[in-house]
């Protein structure tokens, strides 16, 4: 019912437009630079509006699918679409559907489906363009024809992109292509009769898709006057061009009717370097590619050009829409101007696109529709537009990897419903146009003719030169003349400077144009040359950079100032005329203002013109000062000041005035100037006389009357099969044709012979195995494919030879084969391949036959079996994986399960829009499926399995990629709709503790219910210092460091880099082989997330490094050839998975605590800067699989993927990477970070990554010089000069904020994970490379350099999180503790010590915590849990309540109102100055305190405090939410003038004011070093072990009384400092019990007691205890908020709930963290001491404590809360 719709909806369509159903009958021919259709003696135009869908044919080969070509085409006639561009290939066995799965051999079914197409289309009055091939891998390629010629013996090429080029040159490959040609000219349609030759429909020919050629590619490397080395490039393309020439002569003997082009981009080359400028980078004149000599080629009939402006435009000029569309609008118009002078031929816009968003894809369409338009108008060359591409909406779900071009229908936005608005509205005006145009002058055409014409005796010879003035970076040593100065070069310039110096190369970094030479009269009479003029032409485009790139200008006289140095008349009688200097009187000389396409190219340039009466004689000349060799006129910058030269900007563009002159002496060559001449005696050109129209016009199209000679039969070079090795074909067992059904076929195949022929794999793979592989690095990938970035490369090392098994059998009369399964058979072995596969019902001669590609091979088969799926057992199916088939199945997969319970699940084919269908089979019985109309489904919904029944799962598809490339991996996802998991995947999360974890909704983060900001650093090496017990208090000293300047995320590494960096010590790693783990260091990694998580601290984990262990992976998979191959290699793939699954189900040995349930956990990164050079399509690919199973496995946490976030999808970013766009035009540049495979928006937009990740290194990717004389030379964009750092820091503000804006249209969260600035290093002075430090370069020392990258990086984190942005956090690198010894050859390094860096980190820390984004307004429910409006509000108004209780305690009982009552808003209440606090006893409030407004209530009184707490704490436990952002030791902002003294230099300054004596300081490098040196024991031994005091989850408590008195006492006596000189360092009161802790620290200053210490042990249960015992009912949980126990000499404790006999602690490690028990004396604790020094000590007041907090880095409010929680815990 769908399809009769469909097509009645087109018939109506037709006949509202006017049109008559039925075959097309009218072939389409060229008039010109027009294209025309012609009836009898008359012609029509046929401008056209078109679209491509390669896949029309593919689609068409199915019976499914036959109904989406329909209804494609019914669109078109609806759109207004007359002409579709469309693919007429598939090449290889493996193919999707291919059409030529052997050279010779066809599919007839595929070739059905171009029958159908080709009927339908000529049905419904549209027309198809059809390509021949594909120069690039898709669906075959050259490739594939240069593997088979290699297979036969007859090649050197195995089909890799590296010789890909050699498909032009050898002889049977262009053979092999003749062949298909041929094949595919004299098809005979088997639905209408005609042969493809004779058939109207077809519009015209492509004899590639966008070919391209590197076979004349060569480098000359030079050397710049400073030592740095860089390349000159240059491609004729002439193998190109010889190929296109015999390949358009080949296609006209067979079909000399249809119309013929190339099928090119449209690249501009040598032949026209007038239309250089308009190329859309330097890199496009090296692809052989020459728009106008390629579309010269005899046979060609029409040209054709590409465009792709977020692709090809990846420099500044395309980084904004502006750009972009500029550039557009000179490609088009361009190629236009070349089409109708050069050519005088029709020009298509063969491919275009834009991609959805702000309506881009609107005003690039407009932009294409609007020119065709205007050019039809004043029948011009633009003949037809085709917009790529036009889908159907199954292809919707893959356009994540279709380059996202695609216009849907049905339309799923406004956006596609506005172009197709568009797309009707142009193509209306179109047709109208050409239906105004008919008779049979439109058959006519005559070429322009130049205005200037005669002069007929002057004999013109001018050539150009340049002058460089200075020696620019670049310049060649070899050109040392540039800085000459003294002599008169305009008179007498250098010979190099003419254009025949160094190969006759113009000179490099021309700055000034030059033109030389002479006029002379050759003739036998005087001319008069008064009103004569010559125009040289002259490009719009000038030089701006070294490396090509190229300004476009409307008005070259406002951009270029014109000399006239010396023009003067000689004779053959006397030397020099009497006129003198012509240039001062006599010859005029500026730029034409004519503009395209005003007259011909000849008439637009450099006008010289004669003003004055200057007789010249036979045999007299016009030339410069002397010689011809003199300069005449030169052409400069306007800027450019002849005394200062080194200001010119702009580099002209010389070749553009050139014109190669190649004489048989090669003194002969130079560079003549195309020019054109006008005379006042000159004739006026003829004009066309009307004439009716005559075929042996070579200038009009004649009505066809009679199909011209042409060749009928194929010559094919060689045999069918030759390339191939085959068994004979048998009858397999167990098949029945009666049915249709579906098979399971396997059988093993043995081959042999293939060794010899697979040597050089052989031998990479024993290369790979000494290790020697890996030595020279990764492939080299061409620089120039970048614009292709989605083809698949690899490094593969094959096992052996591909071995296939195919099923052949005869359904309505035709024979068909399908490829059961394919796989690598080793030589001498025995190779299962299996598959599956569906006989049509009526079928007959069902055979099966091996093959290998190889000619001369040996093969065998044995133990064919064919059996219905659902007889598989278990054992033999696969194993479930969820969207995950193994490659050697191909697309087809059988699942077998017998649940245990019964069960509804949902299913989804993961490949979602291929051809793949799923069948499940209960019992035998087909019980659902998805391919039973052409509306295909991808999911099974609410699917009852029972216990105790069979249910078999048949993944079927055809091999090979649909669409020709990747597109997702393939298999299915079983989802259980109860939340349960599914064969261990897939089930909803789990943990009792969900609220405790970090999860990103939208673009926030949220822990339970509230916003969750951090500011973090990476610590990387946490588990390699934890994996030696005697430094676990240097991994706690970390943290401890940590969380007291506010960092509370530490990104860490979740695997090991060994002991050392040393072959043998990078073996001592977590991972030591597949399943094989060293227990110790996975230990170390529990102990640091349990030290963490006790600390409430998060860690970021990466499961692997790409830089120093991935290639453990490559040494144990037997097929990766290189790093590139970690990514797409099966086992290895397989054996990531495993480790993620060791990884995400590990149990803590200290906590108990498995990882996925540990919300101590933030998240994983999937890897640490994951790169694939060349092969962006394979970590696209990677991060799809990895995440998906990373969420079936572990839903509690977010996934991100750790990349650095380069970018290559578009080029609108590409120019912000590092080595381009800016930085792309300076000498040492590249686009390295380009092809580093990573796509920050492609890949980050992958459904299961929860966030995006930034690393910014504009150290690395820059240089590591701030100050250098070199870098404001070599880079001409660099701004500040020798001070390098301010680029660097411009291009961090840049890298960022792009990322940031970007995260935005991503609608997800975003982190600067990895951020620096280098100091000064042993490692910088080590370095080699472009990065290295050069003479009189340096780095920074100062760190107040370095502190203005991190406040850049703090600044727009800040306002991004403060205006609701995406960006939620950082983590600076690196890091590490005091005294860390290799550490301080890193230059980024980071310690605590580094004052102002770590003060910016604590302001940082208290902005994001008190950043401006409030509470959802929703939270995150309990599964099962009803809330209702009642519920919400009462928890609001409780949150309220003990907001305001909160601030009524702080303000000594003033009530101050909260935000959200009604007595209105608080007033803001700066962090510096800390107003409204508490004060101490008797202390007066100051004059001018800051009012509040009070509530008209009672003072809320400490009991009503204390009942609130218990209320909201009762509330908030029972809907099952934590509160978010709490972390506690974050830091705040010191006044101004604290944040500019010392420490000591505020406390003595306090103390001063106060009146007391100052305490005495403490020496910070004999703490450090105290902490740092490995003490030895005092005589108490720290034991591990079950605690006495924690039994049963509830902790035993003693001593009440003596707290209570303690703390009177303590309240009354702020501690000295002296004791705290003598109190030691302890890594964790809270974890590891005695000592004193960097927050005991604090509270011994304040006088507060220590946590941990003897005086805490008698304090019996805080306040904040029973606070959290009471909410979580957990010991586990009060312990560690209220730091634990205190351990003494006799005492133990457990850590973690582990047992002494399980893990010991260095004896070191223990006596040198006791600080309370191992003082130096021994005789008194720290109490008893604090005690006595507070009886001496006189009062001080609050802002003594707040400045002995900020000394220490914790934050204020922790030890104020810790009192109000202790006089809580005593009330």
């Amino acid at each position: 019912m769908l399809r009769l719709r469909a097509t009645f909806v087109a018939v109506l369509l037709a006949l509202c437009a006017g049109s008559t159903l039925g075959a097309i009958d009218d072939f389409v021919q060229t008039a010109g630079t027009r294209f025309v259709i012609t009836r009898e003696d008359e012609c029509e135009n046929f401008y056209f509006t078109g679209t491509n869908n390669y896949y029309l044919m593919l689609r068409a080969a199915d019976e499914l699918g036959r109904c989406e070509v329909e209804e494609i085409l019914d669109k078109s006639v609806e759109l207004g679409i007359n002409v579709i561009r469309t693919w007429g290939f598939s090449e290889g066995p493996l193919e999707w559907r291919s059409l030529q799965p052997a050279p010779g051999e066809y599919d007839e079914n595929t070739w059905r489906g171009m029958d159908f197409a080709l009927d339908e289309a000529s049905k419904r009055g549209v027309r198809l363009l059809i390509a021949f091939g594909n120069y690039w891998q898709h669906f075959g390629g050259t490739d594939q024809y240069n593997r088979w010629a290699w297979q036969a013996g007859n090649g050197t090429c195995n089909g890799e992109f590296a010789c890909r080029d050699e498909f032009f040159t050898n002889p049977y490959t262009r053979q092999m292509y003749k062949n298909h040609i041929q094949t595919t000219l004299m098809r005979k349609n088997s639905i209408n009769g005609r042969v493809y030759r004779d058939d109207p429909t077809i519009f015209g020919w492509n004899l590639m898709n966008e070919p391209r050629s590197y076979v004349d590619l060569y480098t000359v490397t030079r050397e710049t006057t400073s030592g740095l080395v860089y390349n000159i490039s240059y491609n004729s393309g002439d193998g190109l061009q010889d190929w296109i020439e015999d390949m358009a002569g080949f296609v006209k003997s067979v079909d000399p009717v249809h119309l013929l082009t190339v099928g090119e981009e449209g690249f501009f080359g040598a032949s026209t370097p007038l239309y250089l400028y308009a190329n859309p980078g330097p890199w496009a004149t090296l692809e052989g590619v020459d728009f106008v000599r390629n579309h010269k080629a005899k046979g060609i009939d029409f040209a054709t050009m590409h465009a792709y402006v977020d692709q090809w435009l990846c420099t500044v000029e395309g980084k904004d829409r502006e750009g972009q569309m500029s550039f557009f609008k000179d490609w088009i118009e361009v190629h236009q101007q070349a089409a109708e002078e050069d050519l005088q031929m029709p020009v298509v816009l063969e491919e275009f696109g834009g991609k959805l968003g702000d309506r881009k894809r609107y005003d690039i369409f407009k932009e294409a529709f609007d020119s065709q338009y205007v050019s039809q108008q004043r029948g011009g060359s633009f003949g037809g537009v085709l917009f790529w591409i036009l889908y159907h909406s199954r292809y919707f779900p893959l356009d994540h990897y279709g380059g996202g071009y695609g216009q849907y229908f049905p339309t799923q936005s406004d956006e596609y419903d506005e172009v197709d608005v568009m797309l009707r509205e142009h193509s209306g005006r179109v047709t109208s146009l050409n239906s105004n145009q008919t008779g049979a002058e439109v058959c006519l055409f005559e070429p322009p003719v130049p205005t200037g014409v005669g002069c007929h005796s002057l004999d013109l010879s001018l050539h150009v030169g340049g002058m460089p003035w200075v020696c620019l970076p670049g310049e060649p040593d070899n050109v040392g003349f540039c800085s000459q100065k003294g002599a008169n070069l305009y008179k007498e310039p250098p010979q190099e400077w003419k254009g025949t110096y160094s190969n006759f190369e113009a000179p490099f970094n021309t700055i000034e144009v030059v033109i030389l030479g002479q006029i002379r009269n050759a003739g036998k009479k005087p001319v008069n040359l008064k009103g004569a003029w010559i125009i040289v032409p002259f490009s719009r485009g000038v030089h701006t950079k070294v490396e090509g790139e190229w300004t476009r200008m409307d008005d070259p006289n406002e951009n270029f100032k014109v000399h006239c140095w010396a023009v003067s008349q000689y004779t053959t009688e006397v030397d020099w005329s009497k006129d003198g200097n012509l240039c001062w009187h006599g010859v005029d000389v500026s730029f034409t203002e004519n503009s395209w396409p005003e007259g011909t190219k000849a008439d637009r340039g450099l006008k010289i013109e004669f003003t004055k009466t200057i007789i010249l004689q036979p045999g007299d000349t016009l030339h410069g000062h002397v010689t011809d060799g003199d300069i005449m006129i030169s052409i400069a910058d306007n800027k450019c000041e002849t005394s200062e030269r080194e200001l010119c900007e702009q580099r002209l563009d010389v070749s553009s005035m050139q014109s190669w002159a190649r004489g048989e002496d090669v003194t002969l060559n130079y560079y003549n100037v195309q020019a054109a001449m006008s005379c006042p005696k000159a004739p006026k050109p003829p004009v066309a006389p009307k004439r009716k129209p005559k075929c042996g016009h070579p200038w009009h199209a004649c009505p066809l009357k009679k199909i011209p000679k042409r060749r009928s039969q194929p010559l094919h070079l060689f045999e069918k099969g030759k390339t191939y090795t085959r068994t004979q074909p048998v009858e397999i067992e167990g098949i029945l044709s009666e049915a249709a059904t579906q098979y399971y076929v396997s059988g093993e195949v043995w081959v042999s012979g293939t060794s010899e022929k697979f040597g050089a794999k052989l031998a990479k793979r024993a290369k790979k195995a000494t290790g020697e592989l890996w030595d020279a690095g990764d492939v080299l990938v061409d620089p120039t494919d970048a614009p292709n970035p989605g083809e698949e490369r690899s490094d593969h090392i094959a096992k052996g030879v591909q071995a296939s098994l195919v099923l052949q059998y005869t359904a309505d009369g035709v024979q068909r084969r399908q490829v059961v399964g394919s796989t690598e058979a080793p030589d001498g072995e025995w190779t299962l391949i299996r598959g599956v596969v569906e006989i049509p019902a009526g079928s007959s001669e069902v055979e099966i036959f091996a093959e290998v590609p190889m000619h001369g091979a040996g093969i065998n088969v044995q133990k064919l079996r064919a059996r219905h799926p659902s007889l598989l057992t278990i054992k033999e199916s696969e194993k479930y994986d969820p969207c995950q088939i193994d490659p050697e199945l191909g697309s087809d997969a059988v699942y077998v399960f017998e649940p245990k319970e019964s069960m509804t699940i949902d299913v989804r084919l993961c490949s979602r829009g291929y051809d793949q269908g799923l069948r499940i089979y209960k019992d035998g019985v087909e019980e659902a499926r998805t391919d039973n109309e052409c509306s295909r489904v991808d999911d099974v919904k609410d699917f009852e399995m029972e216990a105790g029944s069979k249910y078999t799962f048949v993944v079927d598809g055809y091999p090979g990629y649909p669409y020709g490339s990747f597109r997702g991996g393939r298999g299915i996802q079983i989802k259980r709709k109860d939340g349960a998991p599914f064969q261990g995947f897939d089930f909803a999360p789990t943990s009792k503790r969900r609220n405790e974890f970090v999860r990103a909704e939208g673009a926030s983060f949220y822990k339970g219910c509230d916003p969750y900001y951090y500011v973090g650093a990476n610590t990387w090496n946490l588990m390699d210092t934890a994996r030696y017990p005697s430094l676990w208090w240097a991994v706690e000293e970390r943290l401890d460091e940590m969380k007291s300047q506010g960092l509370t995320v530490g990104r860490t590494w979740a695997f090991s880099l060994g002991t050392r960096d040393t072959e043998e010590g990078r073996k001592q790693r977590l991972h030591l082989a597949p399943g094989k783990y060293d227990e110790t260091v996975f230990q170390a990694l529990d102990y640091a997330l349990d030290a963490a998580g006790k600390r409430d601290m998060k860690l970021l984990l990466a499961l692997e490094d790409y830089w120093l262990s991935i290639d453990r992976y490559l040494e144990w998979s037997e097929g990766a050839g290189s790093r590139n191959d970690f990514y797409t290699e099966w086992d290895i793939r397989q054996m990531y998975k495993d480790h993620i699954k060791m990884i995400v189900n590990r149990r803590n040995t200290f906590n108990g605590m498995l990882y996925r349930e540990d919300p101590t956990i933030l998240g994983w990164n999937l890897m640490n800067e994951p790169r694939c050079t060349g092969c962006g399509w394979a970590i696209s690919a990677w991060v799809d699989e990895m995440s998906l199973y990373m969420k079936s496995i572990d839903p509690n946490h977010m996934v991100t993927i750790g990349e650095e976030g380069f970018y290559s999808s578009t080029c609108e970013r590409v120019w912000l990477n590092p080595g381009a766009g800016i930085r792309r035009t300076g000498i040492g540049s590249s686009p390295w970070a380009l092809q580093e495979g990573q796509d920050f928006l492609a890949n980050h937009r992958s459904e299961n990554i929860d966030f995006a990740t930034v690393h910014a290194w504009p150290d690395n990717w820059i240089g590591f010089a701030d100050y250098s004389p070199w870098l404001s030379n070599e880079n001409f964009d660099y701004k500040y000069e020798g001070d390098v750092w301010k680029e660097k820091l411009d291009y961090l503000k840049l890298w960022i904020s792009a990322h940031l804006e970007d995260a935005e249209k991503l609608g997800k969260p975003v982190i600067i994970e990895e951020f620096g600035k280098a100091i000064p290093a042993q490692k910088l002075y080590e370095e080699a490379g472009p990065r290295a430090l050069r003479a009189g370069e340096s780095t920074a020392g100062d760190l107040a350099i370095r502190d203005s990258f991190f406040k850049m990086v703090y600044d727009l984190v800040e306002k991004s999180a403060n205006s609701g942005g995406p960006a939620l956090g950082s983590n600076f690198w690196v890091l590490y503790r005091w005294g860390c010894g290799e550490c301080y050859k890193d230059p980024y390094i980071v310690v605590k010590s580094h004052n102002t860096t770590m003060q910016l980190v604590r302001n940082h820390s208290w902005n994001m915590r008190n950043s401006t984004q409030g509470r959802p307004e929703m939270c995150l429910r309990e599964e099962g849990l009803t809330w209702d409006d009642t519920t919400l509000k009462q928890e609001a108004k409780l949150f309220e309540k003990i907001t305001l209780a909160k601030e009524v305690e702080s303000s000594g009982g003033v009530a101050i109102q909260n935000g959200a009552s009604d007595a209105g808003e608080k007033e803001e209440r700066p962090p510096k100055s800390r107003r409204g606090r508490s004060q101490a006893k008797g202390a007066k409030k100051p004059k001018k305190a800051r009012k509040f407004k009070k509530r008209p209530s009672r003072k809320v009184r400490k009991s009503d405090v204390k009942r609130l707490r218990k209320s909201r704490a009762a509330a908030r436990r029972e809907v099952g939410i934590e509160d978010g952002n709490t972390e506690k030791g974050m830091g705040f902002p010191p006044t101004e003038k604290e944040s500019t003294e010392t420490p000591v230099e505020r406390r003595e300054e306090v103390h001063s004011a106060l009146g007391s004596s100052p305490v005495k300081q403490i020496d910070e490098e004999e703490v450090e070093k105290a902490a740092m040196t490995k003490p030895k024991n005092s005589g108490a031994e720290k034991s591990v072990g079950s605690s006495p005091d924690v039994e049963g989850g509830k902790a035993k408590q003693s001593g009440s009384e003596h707290n209570e008195n303690e703390m009177k006492s303590q309240k009354k006596r702020p501690a000295k400092k002296k004791s705290r000189k003598k109190t030691g360092d302890s890594a964790d009161a809270g974890t590891n019990g005695s000592g004193t802790s960097e927050e005991n620290k604090d509270l011994l200053l304040k006088g507060e007691p220590q946590e941990g210490s003897p005086s805490d042990e008698k304090l019996g249960k805080t306040a904040r205890q029973k606070q959290n015992m009471e909410t979580n009912g957990s010991s586990e949980q009060s312990v560690e908020k209220s730091g634990g126990s205190s351990v003494t000499a006799d005492e133990t404790e457990s850590v973690g709930g582990v047992s002494s006999n399980e893990r010991e602690v260095e004896e070191e490690a223990g006596s040198g963290q006791n600080g309370s028990s191992n003082s130096k004396k021994g005789e008194k604790s720290s109490v008893e001491k604090n005690e006595k020094e507070k009886e001496q000590t006189p009062v001080t007041d609050k802002k003594f404590k707040d400045v002995e907090i900020f000394k220490n880095g914790g934050g204020a409010d922790d030890g104020e809360k810790r009192r109000k929680d202790a006089k809580i815990g005593k009330l």
